[in-house]
């Protein structure tokens, strides 16, 4: 009969003990994380986040617009070097028909006499 009262009372003991370790346990988590203070947090890093993301696409733009710029500039001068080089050989062409006539008419009158 003692055995049974003292096993009672120390198991009662031990679920006194669980429930107030339980209790002091979620008291002090609730007094460590705020809730409120966790929200703030989250939208604050969610702000951050579509700032960068607003800054990314901004610099994008600016980047994309000079890439196409410098592309632009570069299509221009190259059709204008290619441009003055087929002027170029067109002149080349246009002497050197030229030279071919007159040997042409040279030999021709060479020949006649």
């Amino acid at each position: 009969m003692e055995t049974t009262i003292l096993v009672t009372v120390l198991a009662t003991l031990g679920v006194v003990a669980m429930v107030t370790a339980i209790v002091v346990m979620f008291s002090k988590l609730n007094k460590k994380v705020d809730v409120i203070d966790f929200e703030k947090n989250i939208d604050n890093i969610l702000k951050d986040r579509m700032d960068l993301e607003r800054e990314i696409n901004n610099r994008f733009n600016e980047l994309s617009s000079d890439v196409y710029r410098t592309i632009e500039i570069n299509y221009t001068s190259l059709h204008n070097d290619i441009d003055e080089t087929n002027r170029f050989i067109d002149s080349r062409c246009d002497k050197l028909d030229n030279k071919i006539k007159e040997l042409h008419k040279e030999r021709s009158l060479i020949t006649e006499q």
